[in-house]
C-alpha cells in the first residue's frame, strides 16, 4: 500500500541456500493487466545478504514506478550472489527470480527490459551481448565490460538490441574507455546504439532525473523477431539465441557462430564450428505456426510441423 518492494525468497537447487529478490509493484496495480518488466541488476557492495533488502523494503519516493500511467511497470532486482559479477550461480539466481515473476505475475513477454549500475551495468552489456533475445532494450549504466570479451564478435549478437549506455565522464573506477569501447564493438555490426556521456559525473548512481529518462527509455522499446539474425560465442555457457542453439565442435576453430534467416515456410541455417544445432521452430522460438522447411548449410535438414529439431548432433541445452 505505501510503494514498499516486495521480498521474494526461494531455495536455490545447485546448493539449497536461501536467495533473495526484490520486486516492486506500480501504484495502482491492476492483478489482471499485463505490465512490462524492467529487471534491475545491483552493483558490487556489502556482501551480508540483508543488504539490499533493508535499502528495498523502505517507504519509495522515487518517481519511477509510482505513476499510474500507460508506462507502469514492474521493477525485479535479483541478489546476485554478492559481488559475483552475475557469473555462475549468481547468474542462475537473476534466471531463477525472473521465471518467478514470469510464473506468478501477468507479464508482457515483449516489453522485457534490462538495467544495472557499476558490477549490474556489466552484468547488463554481457547479458545484452549473450542473451539478446530476452530483451526489449538494455541500458548498462556505469558497467565494465571485464565479463563481455571484445573483438571476437559478440557485437553482431546483439545487433538487432536497443541499447543506451550511461556512463560519467569522470568516472574513475569504471572509466569512459569501456562505454566507449563497447559502442565501438555494436558500431562493427550496424548497432547505432545511444551513448549518455554525463559531463562531471564519477561513478555515483544516477540522479532521479537520469533514473527517469533511462526507465522511460527502456518502456519505450518492444522486442521484435528480425529476419536475419547471427549468434556467435566462445564458450558453452551460452549457444544461442532465438530458439536457435549449438553444440560446439570442440575440435574446430575456439569462436562458433550462426546466421539464420526467415523466409515464408523456410527457415535457412549457416553454421560454423558446431556439430548441430536445435531449433524451436514455434512457441518460445522462432514462432512459427505453418508447416517449415528448414536447410542447415545448403542442405535440407527438416520438412514439417513447427516443432523442436535437433540437426546433426543437436544443440544441447539453451537459457
Amino acid at each position: 500500500e505505501d510503494g514498499r518492494s516486495l521480498l521474494f525468497v526461494r531455495e536455490s537447487w545447485p546448493d539449497s541456500t536461501l536467495q533473495f529478490a526484490t520486486f516492486s509493484l506500480p501504484k495502482h496495480w491492476d492483478s489482471n493487466r499485463v505490465y512490462p518488466l524492467i529487471v534491475d541488476l545491483h552493483g558490487a557492495g556489502p556482501s551480508h545478504v540483508l543488504f539490499y533488502p533493508a535499502m528495498r523494503l523502505g517507504p519509495k519516493t522515487s518517481k519511477t514506478n509510482q505513476n499510474p500511467d500507460p508506462k507502469a511497470y514492474y521493477r525485479l532486482e535479483p541478489w546476485g550472489r554478492g559481488n559475483n559479477g552475475y557469473d555462475d550461480w549468481g547468474r542462475m539466481d537473476v534466471f531463477d527470480a525472473l521465471n518467478d515473476v514470469l510464473r506468478t505475475f501477468k507479464v508482457d513477454s515483449t516489453r522485457i527490459s534490462l538495467t544495472g549500475h557499476s558490477m549490474g551495468g556489466g552484468g547488463a552489456g554481457n547479458f545484452a551481448l549473450r542473451m539478446p533475445h530476452l530483451w526489449s532494450a538494455v541500458c548498462p549504466v556505469a558497467g565494465g565490460t571485464w565479463y563481455t570479451p571484445l573483438g571476437v564478435g559478440l557485437g553482431m549478437n546483439a545487433s538487432n538490441v536497443p541499447l543506451r549506455i550511461w556512463q560519467g565522464e569522470k568516472d574513475t573506477t569504471v572509466r569512459a574507455t569501456h562505454a566507449t569501447n563497447m559502442m565501438e564493438e555494436l558500431g562493427r555490426y550496424g548497432n547505432q546504439a545511444e551513448l549518455v556521456l554525463v559531463p562531471g559525473w564519477g561513478h555515483d548512481y544516477p540522479s532521479s532525473e537520469w533514473i527517469y529518462s533511462n526507465t522511460q527509455w527502456l518502456l519505450s522499446h518492444e522486442r521484435k523477431l528480425p529476419a536475419t539474425f547471427t549468434y556467435t560465442t566462445e564458450t558453452d555457457d551460452f549457444r544461442g539465441t532465438r530458439g536457435v542453439w549449438m553444440r560446439r565442435d570442440l575440435k574446430g576453430p575456439a569462436i562458433s557462430r550462426f546466421t539464420c534467416s526467415l523466409e515464408p515456410g523456410v527457415v535457412r541455417l549457416i553454421s560454423e564450428g558446431a556439430t548441430g544445432l536445435t531449433v524451436r521452430l514455434g512457441e518460445n522460438g522462432l514462432g512459427l505456426t505453418n508447416a517449415v522447411t528448414v536447410w542447415w548449410n545448403g542442405s535440407n535438414a527438416y520438412q514439417g510441423p513447427p516443432v523442436e529439431v535437433k540437426i546433426g548432433e543437436g544443440g544441447g541445452w539453451y537459457y
